[in-house]
């Protein structure tokens, strides 16, 4: 019912948080590499699958935990969790850095 490409960037982002694979971006290209030889890709393809990818979705979720379904984490909760998903950010740039030039993105 959605854009096939976003079960593809759900599944490698869930990969990708993963402490063992942690924004390596040859395991994301492997799964790439995979789903393209049953389901080619386009150009548009990649620029929408990277946007699905990069998008903050772990922030988004933590925030709507707080502000809209008002949780009653303690604040050292809240900020522990904020700060498992920011350890990952110097990875992910590095991550979309990489995903640009191979796939020769254009932002």
């Amino acid at each position: 019912y959605d854009i096939t490409v976003y079960d593809l960037a759900k599944f490698i982002r869930r990969i990708l948080y993963k402490k063992q694979y942690s924004w390596n971006f040859s395991v994301c290209e492997a799964i790439i590499k995979a789903y393209s030889s049953v389901s080619p890709l386009s150009k548009e393809d990649y620029e929408i699958l990277l946007a699905f990818i990069i998008f903050p979705h772990k922030f988004w979720r933590l925030g709507q935990k707080r502000y809209v379904k008002k949780k009653s984490w303690s604040e050292d909760k809240y900020l522990r969790k904020l700060r498992k998903i920011l350890k990952y950010k110097d990875k992910q740039d590095e991550f979309v850095n990489c995903y640009i030039k191979c796939y020769e993105i254009n932002i």
